[in-house]
């Protein structure tokens, strides 16, 4: 009874990825003068487990899948090279208290953490003494486990 049921699921969540797919192209040239990306590249995204999360459920990844189509001009492979190259530069503003220009990199949640993180440091008698090296702090991996489309004070959408 189990398996008939993840069977069922798994054909449901198919059909589902197969209409979502047809609407997509052909709504694909009405969304946005970005080029959006293609499902064939989408699909080499999703199945490749150096680019995404190869851990998320079914679901969890139907909805990656949809969500990476309606992200004009994304290139993911890109944007997680970018990701790991960015988190050395974070954390380097974050260890100097150079919280002014993290405002303008990260979420208002974000900047609270980190504040909150730096002073529990100094409050256990904590610091980071010296210049570290830009390559000092290397991320060797990044996947995506999720997107979420949000809008920016200006009205456009980005993820």
């Amino acid at each position: 009874a189990v398996r008939r049921m993840i069977f069922a699921v798994q054909h449901r969540s198919a059909l589902l990825i197969r209409r979502v797919s047809g609407i997509v192209s052909t709504c694909r040239h009405l969304c946005s003068p970005k080029p959006i990306p293609h499902t064939d590249i989408v699909n080499a995204w999703m199945a490749d487990d150096k680019v995404v999360d190869n851990q998320i459920n079914l679901l969890r990844r139907a909805e990656l899948w949809l969500m990476l189509h309606l992200v004009p001009g994304f290139d993911l492979p890109e944007f997680l090279a970018g990701a790991r190259y960015a988190y050395g530069s974070v954390t380097r503003l974050m260890y100097r208290y150079e919280f002014g220009i993290l405002e303008n990199l990260v979420s208002p949640q974000c900047l609270d953490a980190m504040r909150g993180a730096m002073e529990e440091f100094r409050s256990n008698a904590h610091r980071i003494v010296g210049d570290e090296p830009k390559d000092a702090i290397e991320v060797q991996t990044a996947v995506l486990q999720r997107v979420q489309i949000l809008q920016d004070q200006g009205g456009e959408k980005g993820a």
